[in-house]
């Protein structure tokens, strides 16, 4: 009897923390996930940039850590569809989520210098868009932009310059 149930922990253990691979065919993604936990290393095409790569590990399905790394060429402009702000010496990218939730007006800032469209800004409290830009930090990663007339949601990623 005390085999049969070290028999089962072991087998509880071996399908519990040995991860099954899953290959995605959009660039080369690649997850490994069990019950547990799950690593994505990622490697998916962004059109007309390069591939974005990455990983991201989760725990009990919450995200312990993320890193992504876009790609961009020296002489290649931007799609002006990427909206970016610097701000505390970081760059936050749209992610093109509306945010609905209410504001309470504490820590709500404006921008007010602005950089070309198919320009990466270069000094804190620069945007490469233009309107009525407000903007208010939420998360260690992300921060909410007001443009005109909604809440936008904007993240900080990590930028690989090719040569």
């Amino acid at each position: 009897m005390k085999k049969i149930i070290i028999l089962i922990g072991v087998l509880l253990f071996l399908i519990a923390f040995f991860p099954i691979r899953i290959v995605y065919k959009e660039g080369g993604t690649v997850l490994y996930k069990e019950l547990a936990y799950s690593v994505t290393k990622h490697h998916e095409r962004i059109e007309d940039i390069g591939y974005q790569t990455g990983t991201t590990i989760k725990v009990l399905n919450h995200t312990l850590y993320e890193k992504k790394n876009i790609p961009v060429k020296k002489d290649q402009n931007l799609p002006k569809l990427i909206r970016m702000v610097k701000l505390q010496n970081t760059i936050y990218y749209d992610t093109g989520e509306i945010i609905t939730i209410g504001r309470c007006g504490v820590g709500i800032e404006k921008i007010t210098d602005f950089v070309e469209e198919n320009e990466i800004p270069t000094k804190n409290g620069q945007a490469n868009f233009k309107g009525d830009i407000k903007y208010q930090f939420m998360a260690e990663n992300e921060i909410d932009i007001w443009i005109n007339d909604a809440w936008y949601r904007f993240e900080k990623r990590e930028i690989e310059v090719e040569k």
